[in-house]
């Protein structure tokens, strides 16, 4: 029997082949054919994951990346030591992937802080196990300075760890590489490293009211709110309602759907206009949204440019996973995924690859299912590619296409 499900997409490829119209994209002078706005729909209920069993799709990358998104992360190191290579083209020459879909999710910027008060949970708890912390000095000295910036970062390490220190660190920033890698996924680091704006922001973690520099305790902020901050922290135990510098969507989301599930905003996005001019890409998939409906959730996941073939494969499934992710940590179920394209397009170079699926057009199988192994509370820090396990994935061979930058 076909698997009616993945022939909706097939049918995609068909309908973009046979009726799109060709040109020449402005970004890259790449040549493509594409249609505008589509939707498909897809029945996820009893732990279902919608991946194409008519080539093979590489699910461990898709994990991967989809929690390196849910940490808030940036740096393309994290997928490196994993082996995951798909933001390799657009990582600059610090690894970074400045301004993408894990800055947005977990650590939006706010414009104007005091037009948008809010709880700020302290983080005190963080660092009771950290109270002292030392650097192994002899390693400071095999530290590479290739750039200005790695120049800037390198001052700006020796001010959190050196004898000077207004406060402790985590001991994981005793190691300079760790550090550097750490602190471009931290709010307002484009700020700091912008010219123009840089002599205005410090790192610090009176934001969260602690007394420890790390990972999960600091941001760059302006320097004339920090006393701001420690002043507010000092009258509040478990936090305080003050000015947001910082916004995560993934944490509102999630307390929405648990405390407010009849709400008609529980909506994710990552198309920060603000941000734009400095993304590693512009976010293809750009909202999510999650409607709930009494013990079961649905989520709607809004693509604004969308390559079918290599693309659109990782989506389906990734958005997929986090809908079941986000049911596990809130006592839902997920019942189904809706695929919304707006620029849905081809690459010339692809053009032979897409009719070899489509070829294979009566070799569907049935979708695999999705374990979650993880924590059933909100715990991003702990969270791990493993905790996502596909269970009866059966395709046919893979079929390769070059990836446009």
């Amino acid at each position: 029997m076909s698997n009616v499900d993945e022939l909706k997409y097939i049918d995609l490829l068909a309908k973009c082949l046979s009726e799109g119209s060709d040109c020449e994209v402005d970004r890259n002078g790449a040549k493509v054919r594409k249609i505008f706005g589509h939707q498909m729909r897809f029945d996820i209920s009893n732990d279902v994951i919608p991946v194409l069993t008519t080539k093979k799709v590489f699910t461990r990358g898709i994990t991967t990346e989809l929690v390196f998104f849910i940490k808030g992360l940036t740096n393309n190191q994290y997928l490196e030591d994993r082996g995951v290579k798909i933001w390799e083209l657009w990582k600059n020459a610090s690894g970074d992937l400045p301004n993408t879909y894990g800055k947005q999710w977990r650590r939006t910027e706010v414009v104007n802080p005091f037009l948008n008060y809010g709880w700020i949970e302290a983080r005190r708890h963080l660092h009771a196990s950290h109270n002292t912390c030392h650097i192994d000095v002899s390693s400071s000295d095999q530290v590479s300075l290739t750039t200005d910036l790695d120049c800037r970062l390198y001052e700006l390490w020796m001010q959190v760890v050196g004898q000077d220190r207004a406060y402790v660190y985590h001991p994981s920033w005793g190691s300079f590489d760790q550090f550097k890698r750490d602190v471009c996924n931290l709010p307002y680091y484009t700020s700091w490293v912008c010219s123009a704006t840089a002599d205005r922001y410090v790192l610090s973690p009176e934001y969260y009211g602690c007394c420890q520099q790390g990972p999960d305790t600091s941001i760059f902020m302006p320097k004339d709110m920090v006393l701001m901050y420690r002043q507010y922290h000092a009258a509040g135990d478990h936090g305080v309602y003050a000015p947001q510098l910082v916004i995560d969507q993934l944490t509102m989301l999630i307390d929405g759907i648990v405390n407010r599930p009849n709400d008609r905003r529980h909506v994710m996005s990552a198309w920060n206009v603000g941000d734009l001019a400095t993304c590693a890409l512009p976010p293809c998939h750009a909202m999510f949204q999650v409607f709930v409906d009494g013990d079961y959730i649905s989520g709607q996941l809004y693509q604004r440019s969308a390559d079918l073939f290599l693309g659109v494969p990782f989506n389906i499934v990734q958005y997929s996973m986090l809908l079941h992710y986000i049911a596990a940590i809130t006592g839902k179920t997920a019942k189904e995924f809706i695929w919304t394209g707006g620029d849905c397009h081809i690459y010339h170079d692809q053009i032979a690859s897409v009719q070899q699926q489509l070829s294979r057009r009566d070799g569907t199988q049935a979708f695999p299912t999705l374990r979650y192994l993880g924590d059933r509370h909100f715990n991003p820090t702990d969270l791990k590619p493993e905790d996502f396990e596909v269970v009866g994935y059966q395709s046919l061979s893979t079929i390769t296409a070059p990836v446009t930058a």
